[in-house]
């Protein structure tokens, strides 16, 4: 399993430590670690701007130029929702860490034993999230699709389009019934939202909203009927508070 890991702080020691740190946790268990390495926040906000989410953010929480915790602020706010682990020296910030969803706060200095257990506590919480399935029909059979690999799913010619993380575009039968039948297990068990007649977005692939785009964190924008928007940036909210 890939775990794509960001860490920041801008300590040079610090940085070295959770290198070593996660090479040995890499050697330990059998995950392919893809770490990247941040000096400051704006770097990692770059990256995440230009590349895509990561899977876990570790953060320092004391920095110059912008705080850990301004840093998983702005995360949040560009829709990503994913692991944040705090690794500081103070506990100033342990009450306001629940506010940004913070899957934990290690206090320095880390030892490996505890940096180890709450990370693949993280990884495992993951895993769960990303083993969600779905079968679809398509022509060629039943095809089964990770949920969160789905980017959004629209309709054309009464055909249902799964739009993929990779590009993929997967097509199913013709449907019988409404769009809103077809996906409704889509947006009743999973974070999907309905944006208008004929096309779902998953809000976890969301990063955040523009005036009247919806951005995606492959860069793609959808554009809601002006009837649902305000709807549809509620519900985008709503996801992002829970």
């Amino acid at each position: 399993m890939k775990i794509s890991i960001a860490y920041c702080d801008d300590v040079p020691m610090q940085r070295e430590l959770i290198a070593e740190l996660l090479d040995e946790f890499e050697t330990e268990y059998s995950y392919h670690i893809d770490a990247h390495s941040f000096a400051e926040p704006g770097e990692l906000l770059n990256s995440v701007k230009e590349n895509g989410a990561y899977d876990i953010y570790l953060l320092d929480l004391i920095m110059p130029d912008m705080s850990g915790m301004d840093l998983a602020k702005k995360l949040r706010g560009m829709g990503d929702n994913n692991h944040i682990i705090f690794i500081t020296a103070t506990t100033d910030y342990l009450l306001e860490s629940y506010d940004v969803r913070t899957f934990f706060y290690l206090t320095k200095p880390v030892g490996y034993y505890k940096f180890s257990r709450v990370l693949k506590d993280a990884i495992d919480d993951l895993s769960k999230k990303k083993v969600k399935n779905i079968t679809i029909s398509t022509i060629n059979g039943s095809n089964r699709i990770a949920v969160t690999d789905i980017t959004y799913v629209t309709v054309a010619d009464r055909t249902l389009q799964y739009h993929m993380n990779n590009g993929e575009i997967v097509e199913t039968k013709k449907i019988r019934g409404s769009f809103k039948e077809a996906v409704e297990q889509l947006i009743e068990e999973y974070d999907f939202i309905l944006c208008g007649s004929s096309i779902v977005i998953n809000a976890e692939q969301v990063r955040g909203i523009s005036g009247e785009e919806v951005i995606l964190k492959n860069k793609e924008k959808i554009y809601p009927p002006k009837r649902v928007l305000h709807e549809v940036k509620e519900e985008l909210e709503a996801f992002w508070d829970k």
